[in-house]
């Protein structure tokens, strides 16, 4: 039996009843409620349950329940309260099941394929790495400046370093000119 805290909560008097309730319930006839009334009232009576404090108010409201199903006025007032609350109860799954489709449109509009987002992650790294290869060799420009000096005789090779505004020429004598090449190509890398 169901119990009732506030009343200005729905209460099922079908259910109060043990009766089934909804659209089956408006085919219920009043011999029907008299049988479930007296098998509910002897279970719930409270002479059978001496050691209930709620005993008498559930039997009280056993017997509302019973008194508006079996007033043809009441019963129809109730059963049109039944079937708004049901419509809204259905208008409010559609509303439902509508957010619930969109949610999972957008859901699926938003998912990217994991090789798509691997390719952007791929992206913005290489653009970070030029943006800080860039960033190194502006600085390395600032910092160092190689400027070669021509030389007149092919065994007297000249380097002229600049290095934060001091300058220093370097001779190169001893080595020879594809020696000297890979030191020039060495020097381009840093």
């Amino acid at each position: 039996m169901a119990k009732i805290q506030d009343s200005a909560e729905f209460v099922d008097h079908y259910l109060m009843l043990c009766l089934p309730s909804g659209e089956e319930s408006f085919k219920i006839s009043l011999k029907q409620i008299d049988k479930a009334f007296r098998e509910q009232s002897r279970k719930h009576h409270p002479d059978k349950r001496p050691n209930d404090p709620e005993a008498t108010a559930d039997f009280q409201r056993l017997i509302k329940s019973y008194k508006i199903l079996t007033d043809v006025s009441a019963r129809a007032a109730f059963d049109a309260s039944i079937r708004e609350k049901a419509f809204r109860a259905s208008c409010f799954d559609a509303k439902r099941r509508k957010l619930i489709s969109d949610l999972e449109e957008r859901e699926h509009a938003m998912k990217i394929d994991p090789t798509e987002i691997a390719a952007m992650k791929e992206k913005i790294v290489a653009a970070e790495l030029k943006k800080e290869l860039a960033a190194f060799q502006s600085h390395k420009v600032k910092k160092s400046t190689f400027v070669p000096v021509p030389s007149t005789s092919v065994t007297t090779t000249m380097l002229s370093v600049r290095h934060n505004e001091l300058s220093s020429v370097v001779r190169f004598e001893d080595y020879e000119l594809s020696v000297l090449k890979k030191l020039e190509k060495n020097f381009e890398k840093i």
